[in-house]
């Protein structure tokens, strides 16, 4: 398990558990927290300093991390007004069954025209009460993920509707591409506030890092129907680059992508499974 703390320079972890990286340019330390047991297990994790100064983050359960992104399509709640109230009816159901083995972070933070640091949110126990306010396509897949792995599952979830794939790309990756340069134009033509490239990738992605995370779920392309063209060269660059952002380039290896072009299904046009974004050649779709 890996999170990014906060410390001043010259404290010295107390704990054994914790093995401390070097600071950032921001002063922030990066600490592996080993030992914290096999998944499902629960407890507290206490940081110390030999300044005195401590943090302890309660009720920390182990299990798989999993961040949800895109627009509306993933953004749209299990409560949203257009929803039939079974699909509500249903997911208090499996919450329920869940018993808080299903944890949910919103990313709150909102676009950004330079890179930020962190993000804005917080973790919550998904219960019959609260479970209306996820993200309905992150709640179904970790109630199906939860039911074949017995694993607990978190999401985080960070998406807006009606944006396209250069607005979650880093500003590096998309200079890198031979289409970054057009996408630049449009944009300064027609300054649409959530067509603006780069600026959910800064908000809402770049302060998840170095955050451990099994695997990512991406539901976009709409933001994109006026040039399809660019969307092949776009979702390549977003996985790699969003790949580069995680600890462990492996953690990030499997989307799901909502895309004509991408997306594998089956004779009732329903996806079959996620597709592999490393250089597996035997499943239909490679990032490399």
């Amino acid at each position: 398990m890996r999170c990014a703390l906060s410390r001043r320079r010259g404290g010295g972890a107390a704990d054994a558990g914790l093995v401390w990286g070097p600071y950032d340019a921001s002063g922030r330390q990066t600490c592996d927290v080993l030992g914290v047991g096999r998944s499902g297990a629960t407890g507290q994790v206490e940081v110390k300093t030999d300044r005195n100064e401590s943090a302890i983050a309660k009720d920390v359960l182990v299990g798989e991390v999993w961040l949800g992104s895109g627009q509306s399509n993933m953004s749209y709640a299990v409560n949203a007004l257009n929803a039939p109230p079974e699909v509500l009816e249903t997911a208090k159901e499996e919450a329920k069954a869940a018993g808080g083995a299903i944890r949910y972070f919103s990313v709150t933070s909102r676009g950004s025209l330079e890179l930020q640091d962190d993000v804005k949110g917080a973790w919550v126990v998904v219960v019959p009460n609260n479970v209306g306010a996820c993200s309905a396509v992150a709640w179904n897949f970790a109630v199906i993920l939860r039911e074949h792995i017995y694993q607990p599952i978190g999401l985080i979830v960070a998406a807006v509707g009606g944006t396209p794939a250069e607005a979650w790309i880093s500003k590096t990756a998309l200079d890198s591409t031979g289409v970054g340069a057009g996408i630049w134009k449009r944009h300064n033509d027609a300054q649409k506030s959530n067509m603006v490239p780069t600026q959910f990738y800064n908000g809402k992605i770049h302060g998840l890092a170095p955050y451990t995370l099994k695997g990512i779920i991406w539901f976009q392309s709409d933001g994109n129907e006026r040039h399809p063209e660019e969307y092949p060269e776009l979702i390549t660059t977003l996985i790699k680059s969003w790949r580069a952002t995680v600890p462990d380039p492996k953690a990030v290896r499997y989307a799901w992508a909502a895309n004509p072009i991408l997306s594998v299904e089956n004779a009732a046009g329903l996806p079959l499974r996620p597709f592999r974004t490393d250089s597996d050649p035997m499943l239909p779709y490679r990032a490399d």
